[in-house]
């Protein structure tokens, strides 16, 4: 039964931060769709074993939580199906977007936690829902699929097809589902967790299918906003992903999860300098080298965040870095 039923706001969206708009090589000449300066753009990311630091992980107070600390105040979207579910416009179609249904849920939680009305969880309960429907199910994992095709910045031989499955997705559900479960306490969003969590380790070394994480040749853990190949290692999708890992640890403590996160951090800890330009923008990923501010003042953001989660000082270094890197920029 389809889910369709359009309800219209007028609103201006900010969809580049919900990552529902991804900058064209097109229209950039700085991206080079077959980039070959980086030989990290070339790394099939096919290695089965991965390396880690002993980061300490900090259990942070809610409101210093990824999502709470910089909360987007709660804006109507466009266009909902009946179930006052947003979807997404792609082509002139609607379908199912699994980070724009999170991102539009983490905008509830903040309206819960400042009034705590409980029309607010029902609301949530209906996203989860919606979630777990378009859900799939591979190698003991649920995957959220995009059902169109999505060329990534509109390079030949990128494109991704339907279905498909985003790291930053899977990671940010992760979250959505933690979050909800620690208000409610409903077993069954835990379970749901365990096997969100799952497709994050899951790798493509390992010959699974689909695939969101994939380790480098140098045993460097990443999750994959678009697992193509080779990868493009994206970083804003990486870290939000990463964000998933570590609420799946602070709510069930599981010795696996912090081994994850941990590798995943000393994966952000060991490339970042690989983003960034002095006195410029970011690279959005490394494939393509592609620059973008809106992109640029995320990692500032989340940089930050990940110099909460692990008191490491190198994180707020390069968040403050990044930020000078375009205080003078027009």
């Amino acid at each position: 039964m389809s889910h369709f039923g359009i309800k219209v706001f007028t609103i201006v969206a900010v969809l580049a931060i919900e990552g529902l708009i991804i900058p064209s090589c097109n229209n950039s000449p700085d991206v080079d769709c077959f980039n070959e300066r980086d030989p990290k753009s070339l790394d099939p990311c096919n290695n089965t074993t991965y390396i880690s630091d002993n980061f300490t992980i900090n259990i942070l107070p809610a409101e210093q939580l990824p999502y709470i600390a910089h909360a987007r105040e709660y804006s109507p979207r466009e266009f909902y199906d009946s179930d006052s579910v947003p979807m997404f416009f792609f082509k002139e179609e609607a379908y199912f977007h699994p980070i724009l249904i999170a991102q539009y849920s983490f905008e509830i939680f903040n309206l819960y936690y400042k009034d705590e009305q409980r029309n607010h969880l029902s609301h949530l309960q209906t996203q989860v829902n919606r979630l777990l429907d378009e859900a799939n199910m591979h190698h003991s994992a649920l995957y959220f699929p995009y059902n169109f095709d999505f060329t990534l910045h509109k390079c030949p031989d990128e494109t991704l097809y339907s279905p498909w499955y985003s790291g930053m997705a899977q990671g940010q559900v992760l979250s959505l589902f933690c979050r909800l479960f620690e208000i409610t306490a409903d077993s069954s969003l835990l379970d749901n967790s365990t096997m969100v969590f799952q497709s994050l380790i899951n790798f493509k070394g390992d010959g699974k299918d689909p695939w969101v994480s994939c380790i480098d040749s140098t045993g460097h853990l990443w999750f994959e906003e678009y697992p193509i190949d080779p990868p493009a290692y994206t970083l804003n999708g990486m870290i939000f992903a990463i964000f998933g890992v570590y609420d799946y640890y602070r709510i069930t403590g599981d010795k696996y999860a912090l081994s994850i996160l941990q590798a995943s951090i000393t994966t952000i800890k060991k490339n970042i300098h690989l983003y960034r330009n002095e006195g410029d923008i970011s690279y959005y990923c490394l494939k393509h080298k592609l620059k973008n501010l809106d992109y640029h003042n995320i990692h500032i953001g989340q940089l930050h965040s990940l110099y909460l989660i692990t008191g490491d000082e190198y994180f707020e270094q390069v968040s403050l870095q990044l930020q000078a890197d375009t205080d003078n920029l027009d």
